[in-house]
């Protein structure tokens, strides 16, 4: 398949329809002429509200903040806008589909052909893509630092064939925010630069739940119906419970009229919400008995850590990041299958096992406040010039 200018077309979502504006050249040419502006270019391949999304932004907004230079890169098309219109936000569209992750090298080269090479560029979320900019950059003859940003496992990587610890080495630094993560690819070879790294939590923001009511049959879950997310066994979990739990899903996804249907065949349409994407999910939360997730792997899990900041304990599945966090019957519950959920649902209702403290929830991540982790995110990205 052959690529060419006229079949990929790049635009700039947030400024103008035209890469090569007067506002872009504009940048660029203070850029060249302080000799202290950085640019920092984040590629993803793909969009949409998350808690990674969430995230990237957060960090773009501080990197612009302190005065470097930010564009975010998508290559593939979206009707999704997900970038802060502060940040500059270029959305690569091709007339063939992707069929696979090597799809993405002739894009890489296409980006960087127009745009420029960045002083840096930010890889994420797969470890594939890392490599493919290496490729991109060689082939162009041009030259950036790049930072591998991890948000999942990296078995789930490799599950999914987006590289795993190999595609790594080709970057300047790895950002995981798993201990798990940092021991796989620490082993793979220690001579790769890897840093543990936490999300940013504003927890100012967070409505904090000071009460524990342990009448509470009140869950919640936040976040995308994917595949991934195995929300329907927390459905099941909650229809072979003992007691009338309720549960309130709060997101939007593919697999949302399957598991509407699920839902209707299990009779619990009394029980069970669907509510849709909300901006400030929070805000819908009320007297809550705990965030529940089902994920079969997270690189992070950014609403769990937000549960926490409101005092709201969280019941999840052992993925990365959720079990770096959260200690039995301190601040939630770690299980493996549907069984052992439904068992903790129904010894949470018989009151067999304690109730939570929302202060111990929230002291578990007071190392995640938003404005020191955002710091922390921006020096080791800079660190890498």
């Amino acid at each position: 398949m052959n690529y060419t200018k006229s079949s990929t077309n790049l635009t700039n979502k947030n400024n103008s329809t035209n890469p090569a504006d007067d506002k872009i050249f504009s940048h660029n040419k203070l850029c060249q002429e302080s000799h202290t502006c950085i640019t920092v270019d984040f590629v993803v391949p793909y969009g949409a509200f998350g808690g990674i999304e969430s995230v990237l932004n957060d960090v773009a907004l501080y990197l612009d903040k302190i005065n470097v230079h930010v564009r975010i890169i998508q290559l593939s098309k979206s009707t999704t806008n997900w970038v802060n219109p502060q940040i500059e936000f270029y959305m690569i569209s091709t007339d063939h589909p992707l069929s696979d992750v090597t799809d993405y090298i002739p894009i890489c080269k296409q980006y960087l052909s127009e745009l420029g090479a960045p002083d840096i560029i930010i890889a994420t979320p797969f470890p594939m893509l890392t490599m493919i900019l290496k490729l991109a950059l060689l082939e162009n003859n041009m030259n950036s630092r790049i930072v591998s940003w991890l948000h999942a496992s990296i078995k789930a990587y490799e599950d999914n064939a987006a590289g795993g610890a190999e595609c790594l080495t080709y970057a300047d630094l790895v950002l995981v925010l798993s201990r798990n993560n940092f021991n796989i690819i620490h082993t793979y070879d220690q001579k790769i630069p890897v840093r543990l790294i936490r999300n940013p939590i504003d927890i100012s923001s967070l409505h904090f739940h000071s009460e524990y009511d342990t009448r509470s049959r009140n869950l919640y879950y936040i976040g995308r119906l994917s595949p991934e997310k195995n929300v329907s066994l927390i459905i099941k979990a909650i229809a072979n419970a003992k007691d009338c739990w309720k549960l309130t899903i709060i997101g939007e996804g593919q697999e949302k009229k399957e598991l509407t249907k699920l839902v209707s065949t299990l009779n619990l349409n009394n029980q069970i919400t669907f509510t849709g994407w909300k901006d400030n999910p929070w805000d819908y939360v009320q007297s809550p008995a705990a965030l529940i997730l089902a994920s079969e792997y997270e690189g992070f899990s950014l609403v769990c850590y937000e549960a926490l900041a409101s005092g709201i304990p969280v019941i999840s599945t052992k993925v990365d990041g959720v079990t770096d966090i959260i200690c039995n019957g301190v601040n939630g519950y770690l299980y493996d299958s549907q069984t052992e959920l439904t068992d903790i649902l129904d010894n949470m209702a018989l009151h067999s096992i304690p109730g939570f403290n929302p202060s111990e929830c929230k002291a578990s991540i007071l190392p995640y406040n938003k404005p020191d982790v955002l710091k922390s995110i921006s020096e080791n990205i800079l660190s890498v010039l």
